[in-house]
Order: C-alpha cells, then structure tokens, then sequence
C-alpha cells in the first residue's frame, strides 16, 4: 500500500493499479472489522458520528443552499429531518453493548459530553428553523 496517503483515498483516478485497489479493500475491511469488535474503535467512530451530526446543524442553511449530503438533507421536510437527526444522536449515544471497563471511561465520558452538545445544537437548530419540539395532537372528531 506504498504511494497511498488518505487524502487520496476520495480520488479513485489516483489508483494505477489493481493492486492498489486491492489494498485499499482490504484496509477498508480491516478498519470496519475493528470498529464493529473493538469496543475503544466502537466508542470513537460513535464520537466522530456525533461530530458529524454537530458539523451538520452548524452548516444546515448552506448544505441545504448547495443540496450536500448530511443528516438534516436527508428528507425534503425539515422536521422530519431534525426528528431523525435526534433519533440519530440518541442512538450514537446509547450506551449499550459497550463494557464498563475503566480504560473506556474516558472515551464514555468523551461521548456523553459530546451527544450532550449535539442534542443541545439540534434543539436550538430546530427553533432557528421554528420548528416545534413537540408535535401536536391529533384533533379530535
């Protein structure tokens, strides 16, 4: 995998070879293999999608100018998107499956400060774009 640096991994033209490919594959299987069994991996790819997520509300009026891809663009309504957008954040945050050893302490600390901002973000978000943070109830006949 000599010659591939990350910022070349966006720009498959820079691929000269199959064998490049290949690796690129491989290091691709390797890394989501480690997320998925690693609990320290499970733990900072929660925190990135938080950051994600945070970095998505921060930019919501130009995504959404420029049509980019993102959690809040992901539906035509913008309720909706900010509904999934905290289904998202509640889910990254979630606690489960993850030990309680003490070497991951930090990192839990990390993310709980971390979903905690993004919750925060979202909400303001939401009443920026004045939409409601509860839904109404249904009228009755």
């Amino acid at each position: 995998m000599a010659g591939i640096w990350p910022s070349e991994i966006s720009s498959p033209a820079r691929f000269n070879s199959l064998k490049q490919c290949m690796a690129l594959e491989f290091l691709v299987e390797v890394g989501v293999s480690a997320i998925r069994t690693d609990e320290g991996f499970q733990l900072l790819f929660r925190i990135a999608m938080q950051c994600q997520i945070i970095d998505d509300v921060m930019d919501f009026g130009r995504d959404c100018a420029q049509r980019l891809p993102g959690f809040l663009t992901a539906s035509e309504a913008s309720r909706e998107s900010f509904e999934l957008t905290y289904d998202a954040t509640r889910c990254y945050a979630s606690n489960g499956g993850t030990s309680q050893t003490r070497s991951l302490f930090p990192l839990r600390c990390a993310l709980l400060v971390v979903s905690e901002f993004a919750n925060l973000l979202i909400t303001l978000g939401r009443w920026r774009q004045r939409i409601s943070l509860v839904h109404p109830l249904p009228k009755l006949p």
